[in-house]
């Protein structure tokens, strides 16, 4: 049985993290077709944490030293967002110019991504103190996800703050599981219209809540 063990972040880490990012984009595994741009986008969602915050960063290693996942970590989420909104505007304006060069899956991916950030506009996820965004490889994530999430929480805890949160994406099946083992309470939900495209049925993405709890299993 493959063991796993869990270090800090390291610069040299990167991109072995931009990989899985990828590799798991669509419900833990990669688009179906390629998108032109497509790794620019991902940065949006790994940068900050990686430049800005990197001592809250974990990885998850095998035996042979092989990244099979990471949690990066924010506990400065008005800067945070902040820096999002600066990048994703720079790159809104850079998918303008280049439209017209764009095919026709590459168009209908981003006029997707749009709508959904859109979503999240209208529809804004709970403003937390601190929150993660993690990806895991599926050989992995049974072995590792819960021990992620509870070196997140120490770090939380260390800091006096009272709550944390993530994301998730799950479909009509898993939308009312249980998942105060995982990340606890529910208080956010959207649809994401590009994975439901992509899946053929409607997938929600999901906001967890949790108190930094000394114990998760």
């Amino acid at each position: 049985m493959t063991e796993y063990r869990l270090r800090p972040f390291e610069p040299a880490d990167r991109s072995a993290i931009e990989a899985i990012h990828r590799e798991c984009l669509f419900m833990g595994h990669p688009l179906p077709f390629p998108i032109v741009g497509l790794e620019d986008q991902l940065r949006l969602f790994t940068d900050y944490y990686l430049d800005c915050e990197p001592e809250l960063a974990t990885v998850a290693v095998d035996q042979s030293d092989r990244l099979v996942g990471y949690l990066l970590g924010c506990v400065k989420p008005a800067q945070q967002g902040e820096w999002q909104r600066r990048r994703a505007l720079a790159l809104g304006l850079r998918w303008l110019r280049e439209w017209p060069t764009y095919y026709p899956f590459t168009r209908l991916y981003f006029k997707l991504r749009i709508l959904d950030a859109w979503e999240v506009i209208a529809n804004p996820s709970p403003e937390l103190p601190a929150h993660m965004h993690w990806s895991i490889l599926p050989e992995a994530r049974n072995c590792v996800s819960l021990l992620m999430v509870a070196a997140f929480a120490a770090q939380v805890r260390e800091r006096g703050i009272p709550e944390f949160g993530g994301e998730m994406f799950v479909d009509e099946k898993h939308l009312n599981a249980h998942f105060e083992r995982l990340g606890g309470e529910v208080r956010g939900k959207v649809k994401h219209h590009t994975f439901s495209i992509l899946a053929g049925q409607p997938i929600w993405r999901i906001t967890l809540v949790s108190q930094p709890r000394p114990r998760y299993f």
